[in-house]
């Protein structure tokens, strides 16, 4: 519990450091995970087969006996490129660059409408951007 003695900028801190080593834990347990080979259904039926069986092919084919072919590959697609070389790790790592690509997009696009004790957890992934300084002088409710 914070004592009301304790100043703003101090409880700010700890707060601020607490936040970053949950998400940096988080972080480093994703990587983890995504240096073992693919295991999930989705993936190998979907994401990976398709585009395979694509290359396989020379191009863009039907494949009847997987619906799922049917759905835009915009994103699966790029999976090609490791798939070609016979890699089906990187594909994770392309999927988690896209995820904090959209995290750090979601920050950016709110911290100009949403309250500042929201941006707060987004500035502390994206430490990078200038505008978040202010985010942690403001009072965290």
């Amino acid at each position: 519990m914070v004592s009301k003695n304790m100043p703003t900028a101090k409880v700010t801190s700890i707060i601020r450091t607490i936040l970053f080593i949950c998400m940096a834990s988080l972080i480093a347990a994703i990587v983890l995970l995504c240096l073992v080979p693919p295991v999930s259904r989705d993936a190998l039926t979907h994401h990976l087969a398709v585009p395979k069986l694509y290359m396989e092919h020379g191009g863009i084919h039907e494949i009847p006996s997987i619906p799922a072919s049917y759905n835009p590959m915009n994103l699966d697609l790029l999976y090609l490129i490791p798939l070609y070389f016979g890699n089906d790790i990187t594909p994770k790592f392309i999927h988690l660059s896209f995820a904090l690509l959209t995290a750090w997009l979601i920050f950016w696009l709110s911290k100009g409408t949403a309250e500042q004790r929201i941006c707060v957890p987004w500035g502390d992934l994206f430490p990078f951007c200038a505008n978040n300084r202010k985010a942690f002088h403001h009072r965290i409710c």
